[in-house]
């Protein structure tokens, strides 16, 4: 051993080896543990260190951006003396600042930390919940829409089936039930018509188309409309 100011070395095997002392052993030293020593030897502490590199020359720009993205303020550290202070009011001043979003700094003998929390983060996800919800709503409705269409749609269907069944129970001829099921598919249960409709559906003439209202009207498959003029029928589900 060489017994100079600390660290103490190890000279030999063709190296040079700092230890410290734990208790009754001799511990390899750390690099974080030989720095403090050698400040120690010449009676020095890295607080009390002056930097060997001009302030001007350096500068906090990446972490005066990031307080930038998650504040939305500047920090101007050079005229306001030290910015921590001015952090922590800033941050306390934002309408959306809770007391877990508080900045914290930290520091050992070899370095320093500082972590700025996104004050934006929460008001960014409520936004994307509300327009999930919002799109959520309209999907909702869509669907309600389209099952309320679809019932609609069931209900015609049903209606179509029972007057179908109401037309082959009766006694009318083969033709004139296809007749009328295409006068039923146009103008269905809920829209009047005349004979003058009939002739148009139909393509038959005046007298044949009287003969068959005459014929729904025997088999109660129509009945007449009032309010609407003289001759105006619609059908009977």
């Amino acid at each position: 051993m060489t017994k100079i100011d600390c660290p103490y070395y190890y000279v030999g095997d063709g190296s040079k080896t700092a230890f410290v002392r734990i208790g009754n052993e001799s511990v390899q030293a750390g690099a974080i543990e030989l720095k403090r020593l050698v400040l120690r030897g010449s009676n020095q502490t890295y607080d009390s260190l002056i930097s060997h590199y001009p302030y001007e020359n350096y500068s906090f720009a990446k972490f005066r951006s990031v307080y930038r993205q998650r504040t939305g303020k500047e920090m101007d550290m050079e005229r306001r003396g030290s910015g921590f202070k001015k952090i922590k009011d800033d941050y306390r001043r934002a309408v959306n600042y809770r007391l877990e979003l508080e900045p914290v700094f930290y520091s050992d003998t070899s370095s320093f930390w500082v972590t700025l929390y996104n004050l934006n983060y929460n008001v960014a996800v409520e936004e994307a919940r509300s327009q999930k919800q919002l799109f959520e709503n309209e999907k909702a409705v869509v669907i309600n829409e389209k099952q309320s269409f679809e019932d609609g749609k069931t209900v015609v269907s049903n209606k179509k089936q029972l007057f179908e069944n109401k037309i082959n129970e009766s006694r009318i001829s083969t033709l004139a039930k296809e007749k009328i099921l295409r006068m039923y598919e146009q103008y269905s249960d809920d829209m009047y018509f005349s004979r003058a409709d009939v002739m148009r559906i139909t393509g038959i003439t005046s007298s044949p188309a009287g003969e068959l209202i005459k014929k729904m009207k025997k088999e109660k498959l129509i009945v007449p409309v009032v309010g609407h003029g003289k001759g105006r029928y619609r059908f009977k589900i």
